[in-house]
């Protein structure tokens, strides 16, 4: 039997160790997200039943800049707007707070996000969502899950 040369071994255990760079997910430089938004979609208690919006965003890894448009219509006026974690059924915490809409419905900005919730956006926008609160519907008036 033929021994193996050190380097060799070594230089094929450091190859067994080393991370795949191909198994990893490489990250798109921009997506665009979009949310449907109506009352019916809002838990654990129901929201406005006759609310309705659109909400579309897009968002660059590399700046971590998401700008975004949001139009609501059929609702109290807005008291708060937020990107919340949470699939579809679940409610949970605000990570991302946005503007509010004017007495049009309508709101827009770009703003910059800490890169870890940049990260859970591109890729699973499925496990977030956009949330309009309100004073007649304080615990959600119309809500949206993301989508890319």
């Amino acid at each position: 039997m033929k021994r193996m040369s050190g380097t060799l071994v070594l230089s094929l255990a450091g190859l067994a160790l080393a991370p795949n760079a191909s198994a990893a997910p490489r990250l798109p430089e921009q997506v665009t997200l979009t949310a449907a938004l109506d009352g019916k979609q809002e838990v654990p208690f129901a929201g406005d039943p006759d609310g309705s919006g659109t909400f579309s965003a897009t968002l660059v890894r590399k700046t971590r800049e998401l700008c975004y448009e949001l139009a609501v219509q059929d609702i109290e006026p807005a008291t708060l707007v937020q990107i919340q974690v949470g699939k579809s059924g679940d409610h949970d915490i605000g990570i991302v707070k946005l503007a509010t809409p004017g007495p049009d419905g309508r709101a827009s900005g770009c703003i910059t996000l800490p890169a870890d919730i940049t990260k859970d956006l591109i890729m699973l926008p499925q496990y977030h969502y956009v949330n309009v609160y309100n004073a007649g519907f304080p615990a959600g008036a119309v809500r949206g899950q993301l989508s890319k």
